[in-house]
């Protein structure tokens, strides 16, 4: 979180156009969606692989292992070669917001190949994230974030910007790289110590246990699906709806308030599998009371972030100095009514996955993601600003956290039969 703060300024000072930096961040944003096309290929090994490892059934890990890592590289490879015949076929002006005398469209379809590249690969190397919290180790993957993240505000702050549009494509290249290097150390750590002789191969590779990954984590890859629409599509819906520049507004936004709904779904990280854990075990008052705590901690951050708002625009004016944007503690408000929605949707999310209760938080999020894009496109038709996406986004979600949490209360309260959880899906 202190990188992302660190970052926004030397974003800032490398990009001397506005809208070029908010067509960067709405690109960034776009394209890690490709992360989702997994198939849920992630969520079911990380699923499967918990009872072979605790029985130490190396054979069954390899298969597993070498299901998932196979698949996911032949995905990669066929978007690799689809991105090169199609990106240079698409409007990207239209598509992000922004105009030929912005940026030539030659770099721009330059810097989409290099990025798509980039985030295909790493959607291979993130795969190492999901096996590591199967062992229960999941701190590194946040580590791992932490030091692509380090990286690129290290070229961001020691490059010497010349102006031309060819930084584009420098930072495209380093963006991409520092993105798989951590993955890439850990993959190698991974299989030369925990998983010794575990590591994926053909010889290992079967389409049965490949089926069965899929077949696992093919409600979770709807499910991230559906989620994306709702919450991570504000840049692309800013830049359609208003303008690429922005999204730059927005982002500053993002990095003050949004940290603390960012540190509310850290805190999230375990909740899931010990939710699922305790399921098991039929132990009902403790997981009441763990989500009481989630609430309890929602209040918490509520408070937070408003204290926040009481001394942003000093922040901001410390933060971005000579580059820092006007900000109104109005607009600081209805962010922080956003982020107690997402923060109480990412709590009502985790428990439902871990109560295996994915039907009723299917549908609304389902109804959720429709509702917000009609419901953005009208904000903005009434008043042409930013904040109306973070209105919308935040109205649509109401429902669904409603009604996912009532259907959360009736699965703690079934726990007593512990076939009634489950749903027949």
């Amino acid at each position: 979180m202190i990188i992302s703060l660190l970052i926004m300024p030397a974003y800032m000072r490398y990009f001397e156009s506005k809208t070029v930096l908010g067509m960067w961040f709405t690109v960034i944003q776009l394209l890690n969606w490709i992360m989702l096309f997994d198939f849920g290929i992630g969520g079911g090994l990380r699923n499967k692989i918990i009872e072979p490892l605790k029985n130490n059934d190396k054979e069954r890990v390899t298969e597993l292992i070498s299901a998932a890592f196979i698949s996911v590289a032949v995905i990669v490879i066929l978007l690799i070669v689809v991105q090169h015949f199609i990106v240079d076929y698409i409007n990207w002006y239209s598509v992000l917001g922004i105009t030929p005398e912005e940026i030539d469209r030659k770099i721009l379809n330059s810097m989409i190949h290099i990025l798509i590249v980039g985030v295909c690969v790493r959607f291979f190397t993130v795969l190492v994230s999901h096996v590591l919290y199967a062992i229960q180790k999941a701190t590194l993957p946040g580590f791992m974030n932490m030091l692509s993240n380090a990286l690129i505000m290290g070229y961001l702050y020691i490059a010497k910007p010349t102006g031309n549009e060819s930084d584009i494509l420098k930072l495209a290249y380093v963006n991409s790289i520092a993105n798989n290097i951590p993955a890439c150390i850990a993959m190698i750590w991974l299989f030369l110590t925990v998983l010794r002789g575990m590591f994926p191969r053909f010889s290992a590779f079967k389409i049965r246990v490949a089926k069965e990954v899929l077949g696992t984590g093919g409600i979770l890859f709807y499910l991230q699906i559906i989620i994306m629409l709702l919450f991570n599509v504000k840049e692309l819906y800013i830049s359609w709806f208003v303008n690429a520049e922005a999204v730059v507004e927005y982002q500053v936004y993002y990095k003050l308030i949004g940290m603390v709904g960012g540190l509310f779904s850290l805190a999230l990280t375990p909740v899931w599998s010990a939710v699922t854990k305790a399921l098991v075990e039929n132990r009902q008052e403790w997981i009441k009371s763990l989500y009481k705590k989630g609430i309890y901690l929602i209040v918490l951050f509520g408070v937070l972030q408003f204290l926040i708002v009481i001394i942003m625009p000093w922040i901001v004016k410390i933060w971005l100095k000579e580059n820092a944007i006007s900000v109104t503690r109005i607009d600081g408000l209805i962010f922080c009514f956003y982020n107690i929605i997402y923060m109480w949707m990412m709590l009502n999310y985790n428990f439902a996955c871990g109560l295996e209760r994915t039907r009723t938080i299917s549908i609304w999020l389902t109804i959720a993601g429709t509702l917000n894009l009609v419901l953005t496109i009208i904000c903005c038709y009434l008043y042409n600003n930013w904040i109306m996406v973070i209105v919308a986004t935040a109205l649509a979600a109401i429902p669904c956290a409603i009604f996912v949490q009532i259907d959360i209360f009736k699965a703690i309260k079934s726990m007593n039969n512990v076939g009634e959880i489950k749903n027949n899906e």
